[in-house]
């Protein structure tokens, strides 16, 4: 082998032992997007934990992380994720392309606690085969979520609403995620769609045949369009405090 070849392999892993190496704290204050901050760090990219991470108003919990060193001297870092200890907690792999902004998760799983995040009660559960997102918005998805977002609701007498499940997919540039559930009570279809600018806008539709749940529905925020028939649209922005339900 050339001197030449031996040596530009000694400089790229020596290059990628220094990168792995480095203070997570410190390459995580230039690598933060806005919006996400965290309390403290410990140990280097290589493997490492960032504390009390927050992506906008939202406490995601503790990050830990492993990096495959020459993955970053590529530009497009590839990093073993676990959440703990927060309202989202989850594990999986990650990859981020610093040249082209795409961002990509697989054989990723995350439980989320809804109340703060959708506005809504009850959990969500969801694994993601893959998920693609650039600068222009979603590129690639394919998963599965579900939810309970129903069942425990205010004045409704102990009746629990029917758990939901669906897939998640892009349309167009656009994020999708669609559930639907039906027990005694009656038929509850949730649609979500996450823009390229991470605004978002949430609409359930409910079919009702028991009183209790026309009882509650309204203090949730949905309004009644037609006999037994419900609607709520919520809007905002991912990271954000969730918006005031917009009634139709």
């Amino acid at each position: 082998m050339k001197t030449s070849r031996l040596v530009g392999i000694f400089l790229l892993s020596f290059a990628a032992f220094a990168v792995a190496r480095a203070p997570l704290g410190l390459v995580a204050r230039f690598a933060a997007g806005d919006g996400i901050s965290y309390g403290r760090a410990e140990g280097t990219v290589w493997s490492g934990m960032l504390y009390d991470v927050t992506a906008g108003q939202i406490p995601l919990g503790d990050l830990a992380i492993k990096t495959a060193p020459l993955s970053v001297l590529a530009l497009s870092p590839r990093i073993d994720w676990q959440l703990t200890d927060g309202l989202v907690s989850g594990q999986g792999e990650a990859e981020i392309n610093w040249v082209s902004g795409a961002f990509f998760l697989r054989s990723a799983s995350v439980d989320a606690e809804l109340t703060q995040l959708s506005g809504f009660g009850g959990t969500l559960a969801a694994t993601l085969t893959e998920l693609a997102w650039g600068r222009d918005g979603c590129r690639a998805a394919k998963g599965r979520v579900r939810a309970d977002i129903m069942s425990r609701l205010p004045g409704s007498a102990g009746w629990q609403g029917p758990p939901l499940a669906g897939d998640i997919s892009c349309a167009g540039n656009r994020l999708r995620v669609a559930l639907r559930g039906r027990n005694a009570g009656g038929l509850l279809s949730v649609r979500a769609q996450v823009e390229p600018g991470l605004a978002y806008e949430l609409t359930a539709l409910a079919r009702v045949r028991d009183a209790r749940l026309a009882r509650a529905l309204p203090l949730m925020g949905f309004s009644e369009q037609d006999e037994n028939d419900y609607r709520l649209v919520r809007k905002g922005t991912l990271g954000q405090a969730p918006g005031s339900p917009e009634r139709k």
